[in-house]
């Protein structure tokens, strides 16, 4: 039999064995994607409940600090404040904070389920409950981000892989294309370097919390003298940096810087380690009294400075209250639109943190804060100088311009 009567049945034979080649690389394709969509599914759903349950009891602890002192004093009206902000969230549903007797004393959004899934937080003081925190997180949270992903990848594997069968079936000659260049990595780069200047304001208002964490605990006539030795130490600071000391209700004091010098950010700083070194030997003379110890925090912040405005917005100085209560104890948190204008920010000992309590502000940035925690040791020795000098300027309630 000559080659050219043999060909057509060598022909028919190849194709028979490629259509069944086909079938084969058709199932396996179907096959491993279905295992990787089982296992994407089961990944991105893990790592939901993780965040899921990261998120609730941090915004149940974070809620439970700001509540101490409200529900030590049974103040509905800011707790149900506190309540409805921290429900504003839409990753919660609904926030409750009940009593040590599990009264309802606030709550915002719906009752939840009994299958609800709550995080809860003690609200302690000294060692002692007062009572509770309840947060319920949206079913719907962090769902539209986890599940982005997977579900893009996965119809572009089938597709790939019954691209792959018809170019097979096609026939053995047809070469597969190298996929197409990924595009915009240059146009990132170069919107990343965009990103990179700021445009500095030309008038501002420095906002400085000092937050009486455990005041509203002490005996009404030593909170009054506590009150008014912390103002009069306040106002000290104030004077050497021209700003202005007030009374913070049920909080503690908040000073207005309203110089627009370029450093000014740093003189805020430093402004409130002298006053936390203050308050520490205030502290000092405490325990020699055997009266408990006075336990502080700050919050640094800037808002645009309006001259036809007769007060402070209300809202900057609840945001900077806010910032207050996610310091640690002693520490400074300062705002990302505050620590944003220092100079040099390496005079400080400083750390990023996150806070989803955060997002309940509304002059300032949610993603996160600075935590100030000292000066840097090559400014320690005249921070301490200044320190020295304001603690002989308490006597008579005076003192010189700043010169730090």
């Amino acid at each position: 039999m000559s080659v050219n009567a043999l060909w057509p049945i060598v022909r028919d034979a190849l194709a028979r064995r490629r259509w069944q080649a086909t079938a084969l690389a058709l199932a396996a394709s179907l096959l491993t994607t279905a295992l990787l969509g089982i296992s994407w599914y089961r990944s991105v759903e893990d790592a939901r409940a993780t965040r899921v349950a990261q998120f609730g009891n941090a915004a149940a602890a974070q809620l439970a600090t700001l509540s101490i002192e409200p529900l030590i004093t049974l103040d509905r009206i800011r707790l149900g404040v506190l309540a409805t902000r921290m429900s504003e969230l839409p990753e919660l549903e609904s926030v409750t904070i009940v009593t040590l007797d599990n009264r309802i004393i606030a709550n915002a959004g719906p009752r939840p389920l009994a299958d609800t899934q709550l995080y809860s937080h003690s609200v302690e003081f000294e060692g002692a409950v007062a009572g509770y925190v309840q947060v319920a997180v949206a079913p719907t949270a962090f769902s539209a981000s986890g599940f982005a992903t997977p579900y893009l990848l996965l119809p572009a594997l089938i597709a790939a892989l019954l691209a792959a069968v018809a170019g097979y079936l096609l026939g053995l000659r047809l070469e597969a294309q190298p996929d197409g260049e990924s595009i915009g990595d240059d146009s990132d780069a170069e919107a990343d370097d965009d990103d990179g200047g700021t445009t500095p304001q030309a008038s501002a208002e420095w906002l400085l919390a000092v937050n009486l964490l455990n005041l509203m605990a002490l005996p009404t006539t030593e909170r009054a003298a506590v009150l008014a030795d912390v103002r009069r130490r306040a106002t000290l600071v104030a004077r050497q940096h021209d700003a202005l000391a007030r009374d913070l209700a049920n909080v503690g004091v908040l000073l207005t810087f309203v110089d627009d010098d370029p450093d000014q950010c740093f003189k805020v700083l430093c402004a409130a380690l002298l006053l936390a070194d203050s308050l520490e030997h205030l502290n000092e003379s405490r325990h020699l009294a055997a009266r408990p110890e006075l336990k502080f925090r700050f919050g640094a912040h800037v808002v645009p400075r309006d001259p036809a405005a007769v007060a402070t917005d209300p809202d900057a100085i609840q945001d900077t209250v806010v910032l207050s209560a996610v310091a640690p104890e002693g520490t400074i948190a300062a705002s990302r639109e505050a620590f944003g204008r220092l100079q040099r920010p390496e005079r400080f000992i400083a750390e990023d943190q996150s806070n989803p309590i955060l997002r309940t502000l509304t002059t300032a940035s949610h993603q996160g804060v600075v935590i100030v925690s000292a000066v840097a040791d090559a400014y320690g020795a005249a921070l301490d100088q200044r320190a020295e000098r304001l603690r002989a300027q308490e006597a008579d309630s005076t003192s010189t311009p700043s010169t730090f």
